[in-house]
């Protein structure tokens, strides 16, 4: 029986692996979902919308990094990477709050920015590019500031569907 499991659940993984790439709704918006389905301009969208995956239904949670964008203006590193503690609260709360605990999270976003900046280069896609295990993404998202089980899961599910021959099968 076990036996005859594992069989299956290959057999459904290489399908799934084998059929081309299609745009993961996210968000249910276009334009925010083409920022975090975007892996080769935006890789760092994608790694802070699935730590802002938290607490809250998750097409919101997602919202959170498209609508810091929108109040920032732009979601390219290098201008992220300049962002304070305080600057990243003050988009974060004002207008009005962007995640239902946006406090906590701007810590979660600004030191998500800071491991990337530091750890990664400056290239979020590093997390996945060099071809590593599922299981290594898991560990590598842990490490972020907020990285619990699940958005690490998360993040290894979808960069390794999202980017072909990203993770070891």
């Amino acid at each position: 029986m076990e036996e005859q499991i594992k069989v299956r659940l290959l057999k459904r993984g290489t399908e799934l692996l084998s059929k081309p790439y299609e745009k993961v709704p996210f968000t249910k918006q276009d334009d925010a979902d083409e920022l975090f389905n975007d892996l080769s301009n935006y890789p760092h969208a994608f790694v802070l919308g699935c730590l802002m995956n938290r607490r809250m239904p998750a097409e919101k949670a997602w919202m959170v990094s498209y609508n810091f964008k929108l109040r920032l203006g732009t979601f390219e590193f290098a201008d992220l990477q300049k962002l304070s503690l305080e600057d990243v609260e003050s988009f974060m709360m004002n207008p009005t709050p962007l995640h239902r605990y946006s406090k906590d999270m701007t810590k979660v976003f600004y030191s998500a920015i800071q491991r990337i900046s530091l750890e990664y280069s400056g290239d979020a896609s590093a997390i996945w590019s060099s071809t590593p295990s599922s299981a290594a993404i898991v560990r590598r998202f842990l490490k972020f500031h907020g990285g619990g089980a699940e958005n690490s899961y998360n993040g290894s599910k979808y960069s390794c569907s999202g980017v072909q021959d990203s993770c070891k099968r």
